[in-house]
């Protein structure tokens, strides 16, 4: 193949290395990074009919794991965020260790989410429809023909404060989250004389 025909079928896949806009993965990445040190918005959201917890309110009491889902409860709820439930709940016992509590997010209406209710025991599942923690924080969302989606993410807030954001999870979310805050304890365990001489 000539190289002036390389160069032109190859285009697409190079954009996002130099001079183009950046990839979406890569936009993700960097408001990931964004979020790091930010206060949990005050943001009332509903579990129940007429019932609402502030979620900076629940972040300042317990650390938390805040799983943001694109559909869990619908007529077709995605089948990679119903595996991504599962391992969480498989993995419940070594989150509970770490003093984190678990949430579920996602814009569908609490009925609706009520239908994947086995499979979210002992979370606390709050319901945006009107995406207002995406709209606080800037999280991407998934602009669909019915309506609009969260991204699938994961929060880590402690004291109040957002701690670590992955931008793109899938269904080994709940392995790399409880190791990165078990790695994150470990690293503040540590004598400082300790970690000056490594």
């Amino acid at each position: 193949m000539a190289l002036v025909e390389w160069l032109e079928s190859a285009a697409p896949r190079l954009s996002g290395l130099s001079g183009g806009a950046p990839s979406a993965p890569r936009r993700r990445v960097s408001q990931a990074r964004l979020l790091r040190g930010r206060d949990v918005p005050s943001v009332g959201l509903p579990f129940a009919p007429g019932a609402e917890l502030v979620l900076s309110d629940l972040a300042s009491a317990f650390p938390l794991v805040v799983c943001l889902f694109g559909a869990i409860g619908s007529d077709s709820p995605f089948p990679r965020e119903i595996e991504r439930i599962r391992n969480w709940q498989h993995r419940r016992p070594e989150l509970a260790a770490t003093g984190h509590r678990l949430v579920a997010i996602s814009s569908e209406s609490f009925l609706g989410q009520a239908r994947s209710a086995d499979l979210l025991t002992d979370w606390t599942v709050l319901s945006d429809i009107d995406l207002d923690l995406a709209r606080l924080l800037g999280l991407p969302v998934v602009e669909a023909d019915d309506a609009s989606r969260y991204e699938p993410a994961t929060l880590v807030a402690g004291g109040g404060r957002i701690r670590k954001c992955f931008a793109s999870v899938d269904a080994r979310d709940a392995e790399r989250t409880i190791d990165w805050i078990r790695r994150r304890e470990s690293i503040r365990i540590v004598p400082a004389r300790q970690v000056q001489s490594l």
